[in-house]
């Protein structure tokens, strides 16, 4: 974990206000990292600058006592619901990365530092879901080819307007899983009655890339779900780095680090699981740009949907699956012990006799 921060609040916002921003200090790098780290550890889909603007407010550490003061009450033209989801959010924050807390407070009572600094991590976070897409829209190729197919969605000038359901091979990995039979008789025809309007595929049906296909059963739904290896794929591209994404043994691999290994995470989560899978739907889709409503389906709606599935930690099926990405992701790959009689014949242990021997016949000699 971090070291205690050594910057004042004047001092953070100094550096966080200037073009670029001044990252030469650890205190502005590690509220970096933090930030970076919010839109897989809690959610992409929350408002930064509002989250901590009622969090500290609730816990009466913000106070508004100028009359006209721009800040006004945060209390003021909110619903209850939507207040409380911002503190949860913040309570939630601070549970999966704790060190960001000791920067945040140092801004307590102070309304225009609290903007400026929140807004700076707000940025950060929006900037790393940027990030993501933009280097899974190429990596989607490099999926497909170590699987042995061949596949061009065209797009040279940064469109995805050929993936979606304009590609057979995106188009029935973003099929409902309950359709794939349909989709396979004909894509064109799949297509052509989801352009019509005669198909809808929304953020309620898992689509097949969420799936092992050979364990999908309509009778149970959850068997075989989130173990697609597109999925994984895209998940390890995104926490262990571009070259773990399509490796077939488990774990990292060595050199630098991935964004898992920067923040410290010794499990996968199911946040982290969720951001995948919103990130690979989107990676397949033929939306250029980011947009959190894509026709019928809701990309939050999505993500919360995801996170339904881990209401109970304590499920074997929760359990279970988390375990799996904990291994796939994050288990270092176990050292294999060479036996007794390997070692006794190693290099290094052969000098070791012949020295021994050489030293003995000279002193037998002499």
């Amino acid at each position: 974990m971090p070291e205690e921060p050594s910057l004042t609040s004047s001092q953070i916002v100094k550096a966080i206000l200037k073009h670029p921003v001044d990252t030469s200090h650890k205190d502005i790098r590690n509220i970096r990292t933090a930030a970076r780290w919010i839109p897989c550890a809690v959610s992409p889909f929350i408002d930064l600058r509002e989250v901590f603007k009622f969090g500290m407010y609730a816990e009466g550490k913000l106070v508004y006592t100028k009359e006209g003061d721009p800040y006004v009450d945060p209390n003021a033209n909110i619903d209850a619901d939507a207040r409380e989801e911002h503190i949860q959010a913040y309570q939630k924050i601070f549970h999966k990365i704790p060190y960001l807390k000791s920067y945040v407070i140092r801004f307590e009572n102070d309304p225009e530092g609290l903007g400026h600094l929140s807004t700076f991590i707000h940025n950060c976070a929006k900037a790393v879901r940027g990030e993501d897409i933009n280097k899974l829209k190429d990596a989607v190729h490099a999926f497909a080819s170590v699987r042995g197919i061949s596949v061009d969605f065209g797009g040279h000038d940064g469109s995805k307007a050929l993936r979606g359901f304009n590609h057979p091979y995106s188009g029935r990995l973003n099929c409902p899983m309950r359709d794939i039979k349909e989709f396979d008789r004909s894509w064109e025809s799949y297509r052509d009655m989801f352009d019509e309007g005669l198909k809808t595929v929304d953020h309620d049906d898992w689509p097949c890339h969420a799936y092992k296909e050979d364990m999908y059963d309509p009778n149970n739904i959850e068997a075989g779900l989130m173990k697609g290896e597109f999925l994984f794929s895209v998940g390890r591209h995104i926490y262990t780095g571009k070259r773990t994404a399509n490796l077939k043994t488990d774990g990292p691999s060595k050199g630098k680090g991935g964004r898992a290994k920067i923040n410290h995470q010794a499990d996968v989560t199911p946040e982290m699981i969720a951001y995948a899978a919103m990130l690979a739907r989107f990676s397949l889709s033929s939306q250029s740009s980011w947009k959190t409503i894509e026709g019928s389906f809701d990309y939050s709606k999505y993500h919360r949907n995801v996170l339904e599935l881990f209401e109970d930690l304590e499920d074997p099926w929760c359990v279970d699956l988390l375990r799996l990405y904990t291994k796939r992701f994050l288990s270092p790959k176990p050292k294999p012990e060479r036996s007794l009689a390997s070692r006794r014949n190693s290099d290094r242990e052969q000098l070791k006799r012949q020295r021994a021997s050489r030293r003995q016949s000279t002193a037998t000699s002499s």
